[in-house]
């Protein structure tokens, strides 16, 4: 599905480029002139594919991406989890990852504090996606270290 938004993306800026040099009446047939448009298009490309990329990758377990990662490290999301994380270990005793998954998910959801919403909408904000996708990334991060602090309590 992606190859296929990528390709509809660069017809239409062929178009655009052809179109405009059409209603100029000129086409600049240098090949310094070519190389630079084909640049700027180039860029235009990998800018428009950057806004097309996940938060988290669907892989199982989910991972952050790297433009996931950037989000959590823009968010101070570990150290948010690391805080959170101790009260929340007796709802998720016992619990399978899956379950813990679930429960790290819902909680994002349901019951973030008034501050860190707000830092969900400023981060949804400077990375211009969704708050969704900062949830996600938030509710990775949460998982992770749910799971990991319970390994370090059975051992």
């Amino acid at each position: 599905m992606d190859d296929v938004r990528f390709w509809l993306v660069v017809i239409a800026i062929v178009s655009a480029i052809v179109a405009v040099a059409r209603w100029t009446g000129k086409v600049d047939t240098r090949l310094e002139n070519l190389e630079k448009a084909v640049k700027t298009v180039a860029d235009d490309i990998k800018k428009i594919l950057r806004l097309w990329q996940p938060e988290v990758a669907g892989a199982s377990p989910l991972k952050l991406t790297e433009l996931g990662d950037r989000m959590a490290l823009f968010m101070k999301a570990h150290n948010w989890a690391g805080g959170i994380a101790p009260d929340l270990l007796p709802k998720v005793s016992g619990m399978q990852p899956f379950e813990i998954d679930r429960f790290a998910r819902n909680y994002v959801a349901e019951e973030l504090d008034p501050e860190t919403e707000r830092l969900v909408d400023v981060c949804a904000y400077e990375f211009g996606r969704e708050s969704t996708g900062v949830r996600n990334v938030l509710h990775v991060v949460l998982r992770d270290k749910l799971i990991h602090l319970l390994r370090d309590n059975a051992n």
